[in-house]
């Protein structure tokens, strides 16, 4: 079988990285991963850009979802390719690659959070994410969180970060929340209902000099682990079925897709990789403005 590894790797890189792997099995792994996608980019490694090494692990995803390959799998080959790539990048000058090889390009790589797709019996329907907001009615920080979770998609992470500094607002006067993440700004629209609830939340809360939305009574940002304390309150771990506050933000993506939002909305509205929108497939048979704008569910504003 033809290869595409240069002369150079295979007479001067690789012989000095394989000194560091121990046995003959890891050495045989990679290069075998090495060959992999050298031969689908037809491309030798020290040449691969990052858009050929994501298209090759997109490749791979597909594999999984037909279950010729595992994700675990997917994964040891990343973090192979990402060691041999480091490997270089730190000793360029021994290869007289100073100029030409400058950046790894496996660090961006998205692969989904967990070896499996997700399950449905893991993600909660429509009744099961009104049950929740039921339940988390008797505190209203909470069920504001909730509702951000549920009606838009946010993190725990997202929300407990969340300042008032963050708030926008267009030329037509549609309110929104301004999230930057490595250099890249992200716009999440807020429905009326929940907007009308935060403006409700905000009048009702103790303390109003705290820079956080979500905060203690000191005025210091909300933990994330505090905000776990608090669901657990109202909604126990031994309840059947119980959702974490990640099943519920999945929920929330799972429910825009069932309304018709395109998969590639809803993964830039909820702020994650369209690579990670795989995990649904085994939740939504079928994958049917905002991704928001899809979805009919509606926030009551609390007496």
């Amino acid at each position: 079988m033809e290869s595409y590894l240069s002369q150079q790797f295979t007479t001067e890189i690789w012989p000095m990285f394989s000194r560091s792997l121990n046995t003959q099995k890891s050495k045989a792994d990679y290069y075998s991963v090495l060959n992999d996608i050298t031969r689908y980019t037809k491309k030798d490694f020290i040449e691969l850009k990052e858009s050929e090494a994501q298209g090759y692990f997109n490749n791979l995803l597909i594999l999984a979802r037909n279950g010729k390959q595992s994700v675990k799998t997917i994964k040891v080959k990343l973090a192979r390719l990402k060691s041999v790539s480091n490997f270089i990048l730190r000793h360029s000058y021994l290869f007289e690659l100073q100029q030409t090889y400058t950046k790894n390009p496996f660090l961006r790589i998205t692969l989904p959070q967990t070896e499996d797709y997700l399950l449905k019996k893991n993600v909660p329907d429509i009744k099961e994410l009104n049950d929740i907001l039921a339940k988390a009615e008797p505190d209203l920080q909470l069920y504001v969180i909730l509702c951000l979770m549920v009606r838009c998609g946010l993190s725990a992470g997202e929300i407990c970060m969340l300042k008032f500094e963050d708030f926008v607002s267009d030329s037509t006067g549609h309110v929104g929340i301004e999230y930057c993440y490595r250099g890249v700004k992200r716009y999440i629209k807020l429905p009326e209902d929940v907007l009308e609830l935060i403006r409700q939340y905000i009048g009702d809360a103790e303390v109003s000099n705290s820079a956080y939305l979500f905060h203690n009574k000191r005025g210091n940002q909300l933990r994330i682990r505090d905000l776990e304390r608090l669901y657990l309150k109202y909604l126990p771990a031994e309840e059947d079925p119980h959702f974490t506050l990640s099943d519920i933000r999945n929920g929330s993506a799972a429910y825009m897709l069932v309304c018709g939002a395109p998969a590639s909305e809803v993964a830039n509205y909820i702020g994650i990789a369209p690579e990670w929108m795989r995990r649904f497939e085994h939740v939504i048979p079928e994958l049917h403005k905002a991704a928001v704008d899809y979805s009919n569910i509606r926030i009551k504003t609390l007496e």
